[in-house]
């Protein structure tokens, strides 16, 4: 019921043009450092809370900046790819230049990459876990 509830409130607040709630959520994307490296996640926004095992998973990993970027291409125009930061989990953003990299990369692809605190757009996420 819980679920039904929210999957209306965001089909009501996101207006018209929305067809499910998988388009209000977008994406998340994980960032974490794995040794010398960078690690990567883009995840359909799915309205849940993942495990910090689901996301670092071979199946979403992404090894470095490189495939982090085909990914990136493959996502919808217009789209917007909240970046998930929680350091209690171990996701944490990379140094700054290698977000203005990404961001400046996926601002050429005409998607939208928020940060905490960069808009006045909050993460649905972030409302799911209020709720819960």
């Amino acid at each position: 019921m819980k679920r039904f509830i929210l999957l209306i409130s965001l089909v009501i607040l996101g207006g018209a043009g929305r067809a499910w709630a998988g388009d209000l959520i977008g994406f998340q994307m994980y960032s974490w450092k794995a040794g010398s490296e960078w690690r990567y996640a883009v995840l359909e926004g799915s309205g849940t809370v993942r495990s910090a095992e689901q996301i670092r998973s071979t199946k979403t990993r992404l090894k470095n900046l490189t495939f982090l970027k085909v990914r990136l291409a493959s996502l919808p125009t217009k789209e917007t790819v909240f970046w998930r930061v929680e350091p209690q989990r171990g996701f944490v953003e990379p140094p700054q230049e290698m977000i203005h990299e990404i961001k400046d990369y996926a601002d050429g692809l005409q998607l939208h990459v928020l940060l905490p605190g960069d808009a006045n757009i909050e993460d649905p996420i972030e409302k799911v876990l209020q709720v819960h």
